[in-house]
């Protein structure tokens, strides 16, 4: 028996030494569920800031979606303000074609003009020394006429008294 009761001995030590064992084994797996505590709080802490993130990136994917849509429209209107712009400055240069043509023509008509009017001058001055000169004969002529009706006066004056004198047979 003595035997036996070593071996319960035997078997109450090891049973100590496993009791340790599992004592030390209970304190480190507290320990350990303290910390996988404590990461699973800090798990849960960055899985809401990766929602948060997630939610940050949905946001600006949406923003993104919604400029590159404007930036679309701005190219559209960019390109059909490109077109009216090139078809007004067409329109602009056939105008202004047309009125530097047009001014050319104005040019011209100004220098015939201005040719006629230096013939108009010319002849103009020629006809003022004509005149001038028929205005001196005209003169001239109506002092001879004025000479000849004083004459005819004087003649007319005579015949009256030649009539009168035939008429009371004086």
């Amino acid at each position: 028996m003595e035997d036996l009761n070593q071996k319960f001995t035997n078997l109450d030590e090891r049973f100590t030494s496993l009791d340790g064992r599992f004592t030390n084994l209970d304190e480190r797996f507290t320990s350990l569920e303290g910390r996988f505590t404590n990461l699973d709080e800090r798990f849960t802490s960055l899985e809401e800031r990766f929602i948060n993130l997630e939610e940050r990136f949905t946001s600006l994917e949406e923003r993104f979606i919604n400029l590159e849509e404007r930036f679309t429209n701005v190219e559209k209107n960019i390109s059909i303000l490109a077109e009216i712009c090139k078809s007004n400055y067409e329109l602009i240069k056939k105008l202004a074609d047309l009125v530097d043509h047009r001014f050319a023509i104005v040019d011209h008509r100004f220098d015939t003009i201005e040719n006629r009017l230096g013939t108009i001058e010319s002849q103009l001055n020629i006809l003022t020394t004509e005149t001038s000169s028929n205005f001196d004969e005209v003169g001239d002529q109506l002092g001879t006429i004025s000479e000849q009706l004083d004459k005819l006066k004087v003649t007319s004056r005579f015949e009256e008294d030649y009539e009168d004198l035939l008429r009371f047979k004086i």
